[in-house]
């Protein structure tokens, strides 16, 4: 099944035999908005929680939620523009519920979908766009191998019967229905049911693969898509050597050191690492992109950008200390080395901060790699920090 390589045909399959595996391993197939990824996956997550059934909304309550962080915390977009547009109904869902709720950075899932509940009839229309073909759409590979006839997509009484009519030939992973106080649903087929719980993870897995492929198709510029498929679980412990570092650059400088925002001295024992570039854009802890700032400021600043005219130079001024503090003191110069492991892998960065370098040359070169970084983020509505 080479068309289909990257779906895990070796998940456990020994109770579940009849089920048409090929014909699901289409449901990702020719892909032409986001939607059929985040579909699929919310089911997976509701089958993998002992759901028999899910109406519409929670389907796609699930999907919002799912989707949230990739647009809101990382400023992705889920779907290509058309003519000059951005027409994909998820996005523009997220975006309106992150208008009308203003959750705080990386909010949890139970306050998105906490939201989501409040904000029901804001998110009315946009729920009813992305209910129009994606439920059928999903099916299409089952449609084609166990029928000839040929339909439209779209949703419809038709499709109901039709997708009824498919599932007494083989099992689909779920038929359509309308549910007391629930209305429009999906009822999963149990044997569906079984095979995606015992497989859940890997399932997940393929789902996230295909689903990073995408977003990296339609996002080509941004930097660690992998990354930004969920709320990020941030390794502070990539950071303790850049800390090791920056804590004795700030004990030994002969003036003290000072924020570049606030203009006040840095307290040596109680300071932040900030990303002057935003962590949720560029994904890394690269030592060229970090600088102590306070705590404060750091916490008003979030993820967004700085004035480049205003900022960049204070910045750059502030890594030329630790630099040149670098070429003059052994100890510095051993801690920068343990900086290698995590903190250096950009490959300008490697001959960056080798000696022997000028202010101007410094500066030259962390501009020319830095202002094509930001501007990319600033392209993605990233906001431009107005401190």
């Amino acid at each position: 099944m080479a068309e289909h390589d990257s779906f895990p045909l070796s998940a456990d399959f020994t109770r579940c035999k009849e089920l048409d595996v090929k014909s699901f391993a289409t449901m990702l197939d020719n892909p032409t908005n986001c939607y059929k990824f985040y579909w699929l996956e919310a089911i997976v997550n509701l089958i993998g929680k002992g759901a028999q059934s899910a109406s519409f909304d929670e389907v796609l309550n699930e999907m919002i939620s799912n989707a949230w962080s990739t647009v809101v915390d990382y400023h992705l977009f889920l779907s290509p523009k058309i003519q000059g547009e951005r027409k994909d109904s998820l996005q523009r869902a997220i975006e309106s519920l992150s208008d009308e709720h203003d959750l705080r950075q990386y909010a949890s899932k139970p306050q998105i979908e906490n939201a989501i509940i409040k904000c029901g009839d804001k998110l009315a229309e946009h729920k009813k766009q992305l209910s129009v073909y994606v439920p059928c759409c999903a099916l299409a590979g089952f449609y084609k191998a166990w029928s000839e006839e040929k339909y439209h997509y779209n949703y419809s009484q038709r499709m109901v019967e039709f997708t009824k009519k498919v599932n007494l030939k083989t099992p689909l992973p779920y038929i359509f229905d309308t549910l007391p106080n629930r209305g429009k649903a999906l009822l999963f087929h149990p044997l569906w049911s079984e095979y995606i719980r015992e497989n859940l993870n890997v399932i997940l897995g393929w789902i996230q693969h295909e689903k990073c492929k995408w977003l990296q198709s339609v996002n080509p510029d941004v930097p660690g898509i992998v990354n930004k498929l969920a709320t990020p679980k941030i390794d502070r412990n990539k950071l303790k050597n850049v800390r090791d570092l920056w804590n004795t650059v700030l004990s030994e400088c002969e003036e003290p050191f000072i924020d570049i925002y606030s203009g006040k001295p840095i307290n040596p024992q109680k300071y932040d690492m900030d990303h002057f570039i935003p962590w949720s854009f560029v994904s890394h802890n690269e030592l060229w992109n970090l600088l102590p700032i306070d705590p404060n400021i750091n916490s008003m600043k979030r993820d967004q950008l700085p004035n480049w005219e205003k900022y960049f130079k204070k910045f750059a001024n502030g890594l030329y200390l630790m630099y040149k503090m670098k070429e003059k003191t052994e100890n510095i110069r051993e801690l920068f080395k343990k900086c290698y492991k995590y903190n250096i892998h950009s490959r300008w960065a490697e001959t960056f901060f080798q000696e022997g370098k000028s202010w101007d040359s410094f500066i030259k070169i962390l501009e020319e790699n830095m202002h094509p970084i930001y501007v990319l983020a600033k392209n993605h509505n990233y906001v431009v920090w107005p401190f």
